[in-house]
């Protein structure tokens, strides 16, 4: 096993450790962020003037500007992602809320179970895509939704969202305690929906990620074989992908519901029925919000009939629908059905996220309501505010420079 001089020289010769914990905020608190900062990528960069010298003096160590240079990349790496994962945005407004006091008081210990539960399926799920992934996995929601994206600025006042990279992911904690703080009648099953809809969301992120992982063994393998067994893989994969994005949606309802304290949704039997009993009982204010139109819009009864056809609908029963195994027979991997679900599937997956965005949303307005902000609690949704109409203004003129161009 080959060992580096440099890794030698400084865990040796300067007495230091492989990486350093680099806080995000000057607060230790439960749920806040830690980067896991590599030192040799930092060493390696110095001049060779300065390694001589460090040598030399034997004393070194990375100074705090690099750390936390470091820190940023590793966090927008594995957290918050880029641009088109509206990364920049919340970087800034995670930032922000990690530079204020947080109060959990109200959690139970049921809340911190699931709390824990969530935490445990996001770190297997990153783990597995540390150790091979894929463009192809991001949402990139900023650029099909970013209107949507956008809301995830006020909602830091009540709902943190620390990720759309592949899903939506939020800081469950202090989540769980806005809810319970505000004293919501139904904050019990609230909290159960939430879990449960953020735990599909990971399950979908990892079968997206074997799908990618199948797809790429069936490209190499395929060669003179009619069937392969990973073909076969994939297409329960896609099945998969269809039930948790079907079952995402219907809870995705019940929080909408719940939100509004409509309590009876679980015994109405179809979609439909729902759809009906949250039209006649929503509030008014609530409707008049721009991002319930977006909300309503996409999660009608056609909408879920799409969905439903891919898989379980008259085509499929008649055996030709195709995700089917005939329509795979001696197929390259270029002419496989399999890419072009991938992309229909990533395309709902990324409806439905920007869908919960929409009802968390309506949630934290509900929240804001319920408990409004203390006094010392106003400065910071003030600055929320002035980085949401700085971001809008952002996104209108991006959307006018698109408009132009079009025209020309």
């Amino acid at each position: 096993m080959k060992i580096k001089l440099s890794k030698l020289l400084l865990k040796y010769y300067f007495r230091l450790q492989e990486d350093y914990l680099v806080p995000f905020g000057p607060f230790d608190q439960k749920g806040s962020y830690m980067a896991s900062v590599q030192i040799e990528p930092i060493w390696k960069k110095l001049k060779l003037s300065s390694k001589l010298k460090a040598i030399l003096t034997i004393r070194w160590k990375p100074d705090n500007e690099e750390m936390i240079a470091k820190a940023k990349e590793v966090l927008h790496n594995d957290v918050f992602g880029t641009k088109t994962d509206f990364g920049n945005v919340l970087f800034d407004i995670n930032l922000l809320h990690h530079h204020r006091k947080w109060d959990l008081d109200y959690l139970t210990a049921i809340d911190q179970q699931k709390i824990e539960a969530l935490q445990g399926v996001r770190l297997l799920t990153a783990q597995k895509n540390s150790k091979s992934t894929s463009d192809y996995l991001h949402l990139n929601l900023a650029l099909y939704s970013p209107l949507m994206c956008s809301l995830v600025i006020p909602m830091m006042a009540k709902i943190p969202v620390t990720s759309l990279r592949y899903g939506l992911e939020l800081q469950e904690g202090f989540t769980f305690n806005s809810i319970r703080a505000a004293k919501h009648p139904q904050a019990d099953d609230l909290i159960a929906f939430l879990y449960e809809t953020l735990t599909i969301q990971q399950k979908i992120f990892s079968s997206f990620h074997s799908l990618i992982h199948l797809m790429n063994e069936i490209k190499h393998e395929k060669g003179d074989y009619k069937l392969t067994g990973n073909e076969m893989e994939a297409i329960s994969e896609c099945d998969s992908i269809i039930n948790y994005l079907k079952a995402s949606v219907e809870k995705i309802v019940m929080i909408l519901g719940l939100t509004f304290e409509i309590t009876d949704l679980d015994s109405k039997q179809k979609h439909q029925q729902k759809l009906r009993a949250l039209d006649q009982k929503l509030p008014p204010k609530a409707k008049q919000q721009p991002y319930f139109t977006f909300v309503w819009k996409f999660i009608q009864s056609d909408e879920l009939d799409k969905l439903n056809s891919l898989r379980n609908g008259v085509n499929h029963k008649k055996g030709v629908s195709t995700l089917q195994p005939h329509s795979y027979l001696d197929k390259e991997m270029s002419a496989s059905p399999i890419a072009e679900y991938y992309d229909i599937l990533l395309g709902q997956h990324r409806k439905n996220t920007a869908i919960f965005l929409g009802v968390l949303a309506l949630l934290t307005d509900d929240l804001m309501f319920r408990k409004p902000p203390t006094a010392e609690e106003i400065p910071f949704c003030q600055d929320l505010m002035d980085i949401s109409i700085a971001v809008m203004t952002e996104i209108e003129k991006e959307n006018m420079m698109k408009d132009n161009s079009s025209n020309q």
